[in-house]
């Protein structure tokens, strides 16, 4: 079985930097401000699509706002849920996610430890 998978961009970062981004979109429409920095985590392709148009179209974006918005969206494959969903990545994207699964998979391997039991103890965390 081969799995196509790939580097993704942690989604939480994402956000981050989309919140330092439109912060100032706050005290202008709180609405549009809530719909950009949720779409690292918006699984609908539909429901994206609806976003990004009304975000283009806004008389409120900065032209600062919207070419950062057009240089995130040029990278969508990497961060974009509804898009990274497509391609394995075992359900993880944040960092976090990761990075804990990391450590309970190093804490548990060794060559005594069946598979089975390392991934049944990375689901009880």
């Amino acid at each position: 079985m081969n799995f196509k998978s790939r580097v993704i961009n942690c989604a939480w970062h994402v956000q981050r930097n989309i919140v330092k981004h439109f912060s100032g979109l706050t005290k202008k429409d709180k609405s549009l401000y809530q719909k950009v920095i949720s779409l690292p985590f918006i699984s609908g392709q539909k429901k994206f699509d609806e976003y990004i148009k009304e975000l283009r179209k806004s008389a409120l974006l900065s032209k600062k706002e919207k070419d950062y918005l057009n240089s995130l969206l040029e990278r969508r494959q990497k961060w974009a849920k509804t898009m990274i969903k497509h391609s394995f990545g075992g359900g993880i994207s944040t960092t976090s996610r990761i990075e804990g699964l990391r450590a309970v998979l190093n804490k548990n391997i060794s060559t005594q430890n069946p598979l089975s039991k390392i991934y049944s103890t990375a689901l009880e965390k």
